[in-house]
């Protein structure tokens, strides 16, 4: 799972934007009072990159960031694309 240059540099600015909408999320949820957690919305974040037809290693260099929740997806997704 070598990638490009620009392969990595979209990971980075996906990983940027997930974590500031997590972050975002989070902040919400404390002021109403409601619960989604970082599982879920990995989960639809890994979901809409397949569906947008992304790069697959790129989601897997994303996900990979988001701890032990993350590698699992990441981890899913190798298993689904027999990596």
């Amino acid at each position: 799972m070598k990638l490009t240059k620009k392969e990595i540099e979209s990971a980075n600015c996906l990983y940027s934007d997930l974590s500031n909408l997590i972050s975002e999320v989070d902040t919400i949820q404390k002021q109403e009072g409601y619960t989604v957690t970082d599982e879920l919305l990995l989960s639809y974040f890994s979901d809409f990159m397949e569906s947008a037809n992304v790069n697959t290693d790129v989601t897997i260099k994303v996900l990979e960031n988001f701890g032990d929740t993350g590698r699992d997806l990441a981890r899913n997704l190798k298993v689904k694309w027999g990596y």
